[in-house]
């Protein structure tokens, strides 16, 4: 047999398990790899048994297609899973074990799992309402977040702002949460509301770079420079060496007619990214130099623009 190498799913990480000599043994410990998992986490015991002609064989030893494994996951005496397979899909018992022992064990991951990887919105919404209801807090405001993504995915508006608020009660200092309930509302063309959540966002303690981002794009065309301003300068905070941060900063320098400062921040942007394919950071540049009056230096800069678009 030979190895089978799991680089082709976005959602889980390149490893590789030895196919030779397979056991439920090597089947745990490549599930506790693969999804992250800790002992304590695998609720349930796998337990294979390998059939050749109706005549029992060791597990693990293959004698062409007709060799079968069957596996069962089990909790105390009660078969929670069970299936088997021929040789010729051994390349998929390793995925179809690992998924059956993630229903059982831990399904809020299985339920990102079946939404991300396998696309299946009607498993995956059910897997996480198990979640909301067990588990840790943490996990069940993860949850009610993935819901809220889910439900907006789906355009079922109204049921995502529903799970954002209830994940927020169970996390509310969640920056994620509040970013998501922002961007939900801004879809309602509710600027006020989002607004609100967002501010909240920018006040928790696990503000990202992305949600600053969004945010200050959202100021930008509402005309709020200064406000903008404010979230780039906490964008950078975050991310020093955020080329899209700087620019951003430097657009609303701009606006606000603060042309040196403006310059400053463009040039930073591009010392950090000279590659950027679109050329919109050269084309500021020459922009806020010809405000300058500066047109001898502006000049290269939209024929830098003109070269990389």
């Amino acid at each position: 047999m030979t190895n089978c190498l799991l680089s082709d799913n976005p959602e889980l990480p390149n490893i590789e398990l030895p196919l030779t000599g397979l056991s439920f043994y090597s089947v745990t410990l490549f599930v506790r790899a693969l999804f992250g998992l800790q002992p304590p986490q695998l609720a349930g015991d796998i337990i294979c048994v390998a059939v050749d002609c109706g005549e029992p064989i060791r597990s693990g030893q293959s004698t062409g297609d007709r060799f079968e494994v069957s596996y069962q996951i089990t909790r105390g005496s009660t078969v929670v899973v069970h299936d088997k397979f021929r040789a010729s899909d051994i390349d998929s018992i390793v995925h179809r074990l690992a998924r059956a022992l993630l229903a059982t064990a831990n399904p809020y991951s299985f339920a990102r799992y079946v939404y991300h990887v396998e696309h299946d919105v009607h498993l995956a919404e059910q897997m996480y309402k198990v979640s909301t209801s067990s588990g840790s807090p943490l996990t069940r405001a993860a949850a009610y977040n993935s819901l809220g993504n889910l439900y907006f995915d789906q355009a079922r508006i109204d049921e995502s702002i529903v799970m954002y608020q209830k994940a927020a009660e169970l996390r509310p200092h969640d920056s994620v949460v509040y970013a998501n309930w922002g961007n939900v509302l801004l879809a309602k063309q509710d600027f006020v509301g989002a607004s609100s959540k967002f501010q909240q966002a920018l006040n928790s303690w696990n503000l990202t770079l992305t949600t600053c981002m969004q945010w200050g794009s959202v100021l930008i065309m509402k005309r709020d420079f200064a406000g903008a301003t404010c979230v780039y300068h906490r964008a950078i905070q975050i991310a020093p060496n955020s080329a899209e941060a700087h620019e951003g900063l430097g657009i609303a320098f701009m606006e606000l007619g603060h042309l040196d400062k403006a310059i400053a921040e463009y040039r930073k942007a591009l010392d950090l990214d000279p590659s950027e394919s679109s050329g919109d950071y050269y084309h500021n540049l020459g922009l806020a130099l010809t405000l300058s009056g500066k047109l001898d230096e502006a000049i290269p800069m939209y024929a830098q623009a003109a070269a990389v678009n």
